[in-house]
């Protein structure tokens, strides 16, 4: 009696996280998203078949109707990218066109009460956090943060990390070779997977003088920052949908999610671990794709370029634009 009935790869415990995009497009614009629904990708088992398809480097036939709707679905990624899907956020952006510092606060203050309940000093973890903020979008050793944070236990680091990481405040990537060994003691990549907490953070650490929601505007606005909070949003999502595919109690994205590198240095962002393979994402919020841009995709043998707005199928790999690419989630 009093036990939870459990079934295979079915979740028994809820964890509740902000609207991803395609759930933000339906609250915002439910006409628009009716078009989304056209093609039942608000059935998650079809959602996952196509998200596949473009893992596998195929345009779904749908993406070729949808492609007309991504001027609106861009809009509402730039509303996104303030409110993070955070209701509060969203209804007070919805209400005013802007976020009173306060709410910003209010989860500032919830971040450094968690670490003050669980023993843990919030002066560290704002240095911790102060020193991946001016590394984001970059690989780099938990050594590098332990220098530019001047902490001086690396173990520090570690215990530090992996709290914010069971905080739902960042994940982990980690760098993955060909035959899909992961290096878990090289070079990692971090995101903090929400734009209204990154934001929230930014504000706190990095610009505390400024009015946050002015700094999360200019931030946006300036095209570099801007592309690296699309990767992280992007990283945010593909969290969910390997977690879709296999739902599990105890799922950790860094298990299935990391970022791969050739030996001559080409990048690919994300190399998903699925169905026995891995499948490279690679974010490039430009406004044109080169040849170049391939190579690191090129070594996986297939895979999908997240676009700023080109919809095309380029041999094995499918370019799509971001805000398109998202409500494949």
């Amino acid at each position: 009696p009093g036990r939870v009935g459990e079934r295979e790869h079915v979740q028994t415990h809820k964890i509740f996280l902000p609207m991803k995009f395609a759930e933000y497009v339906e609250m915002r614009s439910p006409e628009l998203y009716q078009q989304v629904r056209g093609f039942r990708l608000d059935v998650a088992e079809e959602r996952t078949k196509q998200f596949m398809a473009l893992a596998n480097g195929n345009i779904p036939p749908s993406a070729n109707d949808l492609i007309r709707i991504v001027p609106e679905l861009d809009a509402l990624l730039d509303e996104y990218l303030i409110t993070g899907g955070i209701m509060i956020a969203v209804n007070e952006y919805a209400g005013h066109k802007r976020i009173s510092t306060q709410t910003y606060e209010i989860y500032v203050r919830q971040l450094a009460g968690d670490m003050a309940r669980i023993g843990r000093e919030e002066k560290t973890a704002k240095l911790i956090l102060a020193a991946m903020l001016k590394r984001m979008g970059s690989t780099y050793s938990w050594n590098c943060i332990k220098k530019d944070a001047g902490i001086a236990s690396q173990p520090t680091i570690d215990q530090y990390v992996n709290l914010l990481q069971h905080m739902f405040v960042l994940a982990i990537y980690y760098k993955a070779e060909t035959d899909g060994t992961v290096k878990h003691a090289g070079d990692k990549k971090v995101h903090i997977l929400n734009p209204f907490i990154f934001h929230a953070i930014y504000g706190w650490l990095i610009n505390p003088a400024q009015d946050t929601y002015q700094s999360a505007v200019e931030f946006i606005t300036n095209p570099e920052n801007k592309s690296r909070l699309i990767e992280s949003v992007v990283a945010d999502h593909l969290n969910r949908a390997v977690h879709n595919i296999r739902p599990t109690d105890n799922y950790d994205p860094s298990d299935f999610i990391f970022y791969f590198r050739t030996k001559k240095g080409h990048e690919v962002d994300f190399a998903l671990k699925a169905q026995g393979g891995l499948f490279g994402f690679e974010v490039k919020y430009q406004n044109s794709i080169n040849p170049e841009d391939f190579k690191g995709l090129a070594k996986l043998g297939k895979g999908c370029m997240v676009s700023r707005r080109e919809l095309l199928q380029k041999g094995r790999f499918a370019v799509i634009p971001v805000s398109l690419f998202l409500v494949y989630v």
